[in-house]
């Protein structure tokens, strides 16, 4: 991830099964160390934070995650997220009520427990209302 985060013009990605084989993950709040990617490129000064210009991000079947971390700062332009088949994730980082462009949360066959923090009354509700589009399967 420490790698990842750091391409100025990465705008989509997508991590399947045993891309990613540790139990916690982390995107950090730090701005990038490669230069020229200053001035947003249109995206609204999207350019501080990891993951300076994404705007999709895809977890899927992340077989052993149970805790993702995301600061804040990180991923400012994500658009859309969606997390499949994490079965062991305990629930959604508290750095996602801050990316303001978030807007649609696809949620699917992830743990029972994880579903229900989501919904709305749920633990984690609050970091995810401020999206405008919500499904979870």
């Amino acid at each position: 991830m420490p790698t990842l985060e750091k391409l100025p013009n990465l705008r989509s990605l997508s991590l399947g099964f045993n891309s990613y084989i540790g139990n916690e993950m982390v995107c950090s709040s730090g701005p990038s160390s490669i230069s020229g990617g200053g001035g947003g490129g249109g995206y609204g000064g999207c350019d501080s934070g990891g993951f300076p210009k994404l705007k999709s991000l895809a977890l899927v079947n992340i077989q052993n995650l149970e805790q993702w971390r995301v600061k804040q700062g990180a991923m400012p332009c994500l658009f859309h997220l969606d997390i499949f088949n994490c079965k062991k994730l305990k629930g959604i980082p508290d750095g996602l009520r801050f990316i303001t462009t978030l807007r649609e949360l696809e949620i699917t066959r992830v743990s029972e427990a994880l579903r229900d923090k989501v919904r709305e009354g749920g633990e984690d509700f609050d970091k995810v209302k401020h999206m405008p589009s919500i499904e979870i399967h």
